[in-house]
């Protein structure tokens, strides 16, 4: 099974995509930075490719580049303003889960900071006690095998330059594929969570539009889910 690793970046946390990237040589197959930057990046290192946008790109231009640069089993993504004890030990992690089950199809770690919390998002439990099923896995850091990442690039990523509904399109797929979308809480990534540069009412709009093309059986999932979601969001505490 080959792991790609691709990180992306931006000028503010360029120095980490490099500093997470060299962690990881070895311990994926390949390893790939996705950099939005208009300046030179020091990028001398072999062992580690790095992909160029102009940094007027968001997630989905982004994403969209990781998915056509991908090559492999399965495709580890991660944001460089995010951090941990140990990078290599998060990608042999995701290794040996997607190894150890021909049904997981996205894997996440546990992931600090983010609007996706384990309470809101837990669907099912497993016989690992570590491993949930969830209806969300936040895309900060995830881990998708490659049937999901197939049918990722056949969509049109023109209509969500700021990225929302890919996360969503990517778990209701593996549902209508039957595979297990599961967070492990053996592995712990953080993330600061604050506020983003855009605005989140055309990122919603865009999340509509690009939803659109999802055939009927993601649709029916991502109806299924996204209800969930939204209940245990305004439910009274």
């Amino acid at each position: 099974m080959k792991l790609h690793a691709i990180l992306y970046s931006w000028p503010a946390v360029h120095a980490r995509a490099f500093e997470i990237a060299r962690s990881l040589v070895g311990h994926a197959d390949r390893v790939t930075i996705v950099a939005c930057s208009d300046a030179p990046l020091d990028d001398d290192d072999q062992a580690v490719e790095v992909v160029r946008l102009d940094n007027s790109q968001y997630f989905g231009g982004q994403f969209k580049k990781t998915i056509e640069v991908f090559e492999g089993d399965v495709l580890l993504q991660i944001a460089a303003d995010t951090w941990t004890d140990s990078w290599p030990a998060v990608a042999d992690r995701c290794a040996a889960r997607f190894q150890a089950s021909p049904q997981l199809g996205i894997w996440t770690p546990h992931i600090d900071g983010t609007g996706w919390s384990t309470d809101r998002v837990f669907l099912f439990g497993t016989d690992d006690r570590d491993l949930i099923g969830v209806i969300q896995t936040d895309c900060i850091v995830w881990a998708l095998r490659r049937p999901i990442v197939d049918y990722l690039k056949t969509l049109d990523y023109a209509c969500t330059p700021l990225g929302w509904g890919i996360d969503w399109a990517a778990v209701a797929h593996a549902y209508a594929l039957n595979l297990r979308v599961v967070r492990d809480n053996t592995v712990k990534v953080g993330h600061r969570l604050g506020g983003s540069g855009y605005d989140h009412a055309e990122a919603d709009r865009q999340q509509q539009m690009f939803l659109q093309q999802m055939p009927d059986d993601d649709k029916v999932q991502f109806a299924l889910l996204n209800a969930l979601w939204n209940w245990r969001l305004n439910r009274p505490s």
